[in-house]
């Protein structure tokens, strides 16, 4: 309990419990009266639980909510609490085995400033995905169906132009399969991958956006993985290390497909790191697939010590462009 000299008093109650197979944290905190702006039951609940159900299942809730808009501003301390701006509502029940994976996610958010600037709710989202190896060549399979709706409160601001802030609402079905033949020794590997991907949508509200109905777009990708290693004993410091040099080449292909007349639900562009930088999509989410005739070269070096530890390591790598890029989070024209 606390005293708030403006406000009156305040109960912040936290419950947090641990199981063999769950665990969770509740939270509420409750102003029944705030004696400065005159409001009654004032609060803020944050309910968390995470559950092994076994087989391989798993399930898990987030739920936040504030009595309203202002809560946060009137009477959180924390910079980074007093900035939230969406609160997250959600419950997701996973699978995981040897070959599948399957996520089924309900997902909204309760936002605290003006509604044009919600989130698309997932309502639902479902994940399938799988990958085999077999004695030459490796299938992996991935899909993933999501209806997108607004919140109740969203309002569509006219404008000349616009990117992913749209009253758009719908459907989008994602299947990507792919084979991946790995040539692997000692000293190397080569991985070519040939892969497809499909997305359907089947949209609502699309009269000020631009977009069509319906879409469908068929997109081929290739890539070729390579890589070689090299290694020598070193001596640091009166200490033995293994030092290695591994060249890197990656090389990706995808024509280009016109994707202006479909939405972004929820992707944009991903930051340039060492993962992404051998992605052959750069954009994540799943409303944009980026066209490439690009190689990635990059070379890397570690110390290791005796006892496998890696103790020092740097890499340097740089893109090359055959082409130029046609595909970015495109800016649509209104009707």
């Amino acid at each position: 309990a606390r005293y708030l000299g403006k406000r009156g008093p305040q109960a912040d109650g936290e419950y947090r419990y641990l199981g063999e197979n769950y665990s969770g944290k509740d939270q509420i905190q409750l102003i029944n009266h705030d004696e400065s702006t005159g409001q009654d039951n004032r609060y803020y609940v944050n309910l968390q639980h995470k559950h092994t159900l076994g087989n391989g299942w798993s399930a898990s809730y987030d739920f936040q909510k504030v009595s309203d808009n202002n809560y946060f501003t009137d009477l959180a301390t924390m910079i980074q609490i007093t900035s939230a701006v969406n609160l997250p509502q959600r419950a997701n029940i996973n699978y995981s085995g040897d070959v599948w994976k399957f996520n089924a996610l309900t997902e909204k958010y309760q936002t605290l400033t003006d509604s044009s600037n919600s989130p698309y709710q997932r309502l639902p989202q479902l994940d399938l995905s799988a990958k085999k190896d077999y004695e030459n060549y490796i299938l992996d399979f991935k899909s993933q169906w999501t209806y997108f709706e607004r919140d109740s409160k969203f309002t569509f601001t006219n404008s000349s132009t616009k990117t992913n802030d749209s009253s758009a609402t719908g459907s989008r079905l994602s299947l990507t399969p792919g084979i991946t033949v790995p040539f692997q020794e000692t000293y190397g590997y080569i991985k070519p991958k040939l892969s497809a991907n499909f997305r359907s949508y089947n949209l609502n509200n699309t009269d000020h956006t631009g977009y069509a109905n319906n879409k469908d777009i068929l997109t081929p990708i290739l890539s070729v993985d390579s890589g070689m290693y090299f290694d020598r004993s070193v001596n640091l410091f009166n200490e033995s290390y293994t030092n290695t040099l591994e060249p890197r080449l990656f090389y990706v292909y995808i024509p280009y497909k016109d994707q202006t007349k479909l939405p972004l639900f929820d992707t944009g562009l991903s930051d340039l790191n060492m993962q992404t930088l051998f992605s052959e999509n750069q954009f994540n989410g799943q409303d944009r697939i980026n066209d490439a005739n690009q190689l990635t070269a990059a070379l890397t070096s570690k110390f290791i010590d005796k006892n496998g530890k890696e103790r020092f390591s740097g890499i340097v790598a740089q893109r090359f462009y055959f082409d130029d890029r046609r595909t970015f989070l495109d800016t649509l024209n209104f009707k």
